[in-house]
């Protein structure tokens, strides 16, 4: 089906999902079960509304619902379900941008599901679109392909060695991050890849860093060594204060 296109606006596209429509201030990142039924219903409403006459503030609401539905199914390994969601929204999106960020995806979904050929189907509609933070989406997916097809190399190309050297902007940064530590490790730089590990510790947070884990299997021993060095830090600073605490008060 051709999507209708949007009436647009003067406002800039927004291409960050991690600010929630108003309608949906009070669901955060983290999608709770109780959350997903309001959400179903809410983008049955939007997808809906894109076969008639909207604008591109409506297209924004209905990818943030499709892609929201879309993690909260493949969490619950209903990977049909996810697919059929991303692959709704893409028909109906008009917006160049928007369609690329349900593309990206669905390459992701189906790596994950190792079907590696399908994964470079999707990503091979992709035509650049000039938002960092969509061409972000697009290079994370490829180093999923590629670290799922084992190629730890291609993965550092697209991602760099660092963050620093990375151009991955937005909501892409904690999954980008993932994939460069994992692709570390494979290639042998185990140390590195703990030390990085820590980092998107750091900027990321916790639950959220965990989530990924816990999802897509990355970084599980970088993970491991990274909780090692912290727990090895921690009593070597707990000993050297125990020296010096004997040493200045209780030694005679």
């Amino acid at each position: 089906m051709s999507p209708v296109p949007a009436t647009p606006d003067d406002a800039p596209l927004a291409t960050d999902l991690r600010v929630a429509p108003a309608a949906f201030a009070k669901v955060d990142r983290i999608l709770r079960v109780r959350d997903v039924p309001e959400l179903e219903g809410a983008w049955l409403e939007h997808k809906a509304r894109l076969e008639g006459p909207h604008t591109a503030a409506d297209e924004r609401d209905a990818l943030w619902l499709a892609i929201s539905m879309a993690r909260a199914h493949g969490a619950a390994r209903a990977h049909e379900e996810e697919r059929a969601v991303l692959e709704a929204a893409s028909e109906r999106l008009s917006i160049p941008a928007y369609r690329v960020m349900t593309l990206t995806r669905l390459a992701r979904a189906a790596a994950f599901l190792d079907d590696l050929a399908l994964a470079r189907r999707w990503l091979e509609d992709i035509e650049p679109t000039g938002y960092p933070d969509v061409e972000s989406d697009v290079t994370v997916a490829r180093a999923f392909v590629a670290l799922k097809a084992g190629d730890a190399a291609e993965t550092l190309a697209l991602l760099r060695d660092t963050p620093e050297e990375s151009s991955i902007t937005g909501m892409a940064q904690p999954l980008a991050d993932l994939l460069r530590i994992d692709a570390l490790e494979r290639d042998g730089r185990g140390l590195r890849a703990s030390f990085q590990f820590r980092k998107a510790l750091s900027a990321h947070g916790g639950f959220a860093l965990q989530s990924l884990i816990l999802y897509y299997g990355l970084g599980k021993a970088a993970q491991r060594r990274a909780v090692l060095l912290i727990i090895v830090s921690t009593m070597f600073s707990l000993a050297t204060i125990a020296a010096l605490v004997w040493w200045f008060f209780l030694r005679r």
